[in-house]
């Protein structure tokens, strides 16, 4: 029996990753194109330097980029997040950020994310690229409410919002046409 897959253009996907700080890499990206056309895809940021994080990273990109091409993206984020929730027998406990997408050919994008992990377009028409995340992080909070960047951005890396406390009220989701406007 043979199966006929519909046409769809895949999406290019780009990341970029650098050695962390002992040596060693916590981040993982995947992404799955689903027999229904859709393409889910994730990013995921290791936090801290345990063996068992390093271990986990690249199966949290999978389970997240698997389940948004499949369901949504917040779904797909809720997956990554369940599966940081236990230390395991060492107490180890890993911590992560995410950005998650899903497109699909005739629908708007979908992304949901947690912690500083950001998506970005680019728009070859206009030469424009635009971010389409906000940092879950106390900087941003403070920027948010007016206080002034400098004093802001001291707590820059203080991440609001991490895998393991996402839930569908601390995450962020986005769905439109994530189109740059001139």
């Amino acid at each position: 029996m043979a199966i006929s897959m519909p046409a769809c253009t895949v999406p290019a996907v780009g990341v970029a990753s650098r050695t962390g700080t002992d040596g060693t890499n916590a981040d993982a990206a995947h992404t799955f194109h689903a027999s229904t056309g859709a393409v889910g895809a994730a990013v995921i940021d290791g936090i801290s330097h345990s063996d068992q994080l390093h271990a986990l990273v690249p199966v949290l990109a999978v389970a997240a980029a698997r389940t948004a091409a499949i369901r949504w993206p917040l779904a797909g984020l809720l997956t990554a997040g369940l599966l940081t929730c236990d230390p395991g027998h060492d107490g180890a406990r890993p911590s992560a950020v995410a950005v998650v997408a899903r497109v699909q050919a005739g629908e708007p994008t979908t992304l949901a994310w947690a912690g500083d992990a950001r998506a970005y377009g680019w728009d070859p028409q206009l030469q424009l690229l635009t971010r389409y995340t906000t940092d879950h992080t106390v900087a941003a909070y403070l920027a948010a409410y007016g206080i002034e960047e400098d004093i802001a951005d001291e707590f820059s890396s203080q991440i609001r919002v991490h895998l393991t406390d996402v839930t569908p009220a601390t995450a962020q989701a986005r769905r439109d046409q994530l189109r740059a406007q001139p």
